[in-house]
């Protein structure tokens, strides 16, 4: 896949298994990047355009855009119904167990509503129905933020599509050492991950890095 964020350079090849840093010391032409993406996941017309083998992909489908992670949550509405869908799947496949919970549901809750007018439609106690009553979400588990982010990803891949990752100022955020390994990881599993930030920092291990200096001038360590 390549990005090309604006006329005046290069698309920038983001491939899989590929960390890009892209660092934007103007802050004007950083705001106006990152809210062009914004507006085009919104649905909206833009200047960025993303695309695979020279066919223009719809960034709301194939690029998602993370800009606050801290504290970071997967529990994304989509994600999590995918999730909920994936689990009642497995559900359904024992159907005797299903039914015989829901007569046992249906007994309890006519024992407790007989002084009153209900009825209850029964055909919508699912395991998903059970599981979003019983507040189910996406727990990541892991030690630390970048670890939650990396299931995240690979959470994301499994049950929608390969994204592109785009992240916001992680090197105000983590030391070397984290980005480090956790460049490595996001290598490993075959991530694609795009990171923009607003002032230059020392390349990390696994990281193409693309300077935009103030003066607008690109540079590529």
């Amino acid at each position: 896949m390549k990005l090309l964020f604006s006329e005046f350079y290069p698309t920038v090849d983001l491939e899989e298994n590929a960390v890009v840093t892209i660092s934007i010391e103007d802050p004007v032409f950083l705001r106006t990047v990152i809210l062009d993406i914004r507006s085009q996941l919104e649905g909206n017309k833009g200047t960025c355009v993303l695309s695979d083998n020279g066919v223009p992909l719809d960034m709301a489908k194939n690029l998602e855009l993370l800009p606050d992670i801290l504290p970071f949550s997967g529990n994304r509405k989509n994600l999590l119904n995918k999730v909920l869908t994936a689990v009642e799947k497995n559900g359904m496949e024992n159907i005797e167990e299903v039914q015989k919970l829901s007569a046992e549901i249906e007994t309890y809750l006519l024992s407790i509503s007989e002084d009153w007018p209900l009825s209850f439609d029964m055909g919508k106690i699912t395991p998903a129905s059970l599981l979003k009553l019983a507040g189910a979400q996406i727990e990541l588990g892991g030690e630390s933020l970048l670890e939650d982010l990396l299931t995240y990803m690979d959470l994301t891949v499994e049950m929608e599509r390969e994204k592109i990752f785009c992240l916001l100022n992680l090197h105000c955020y983590f030391s070397v050492e984290e980005l480090d390994t956790f460049f490595h990881s996001v290598a490993l599993h075959r991530h694609r991950l795009l990171v923009f930030e607003g002032s230059e920092y020392p390349c990390v291990h696994e990281e193409k890095k693309i300077v935009i200096d103030k003066d607008l001038c690109q540079i590529i360590l």
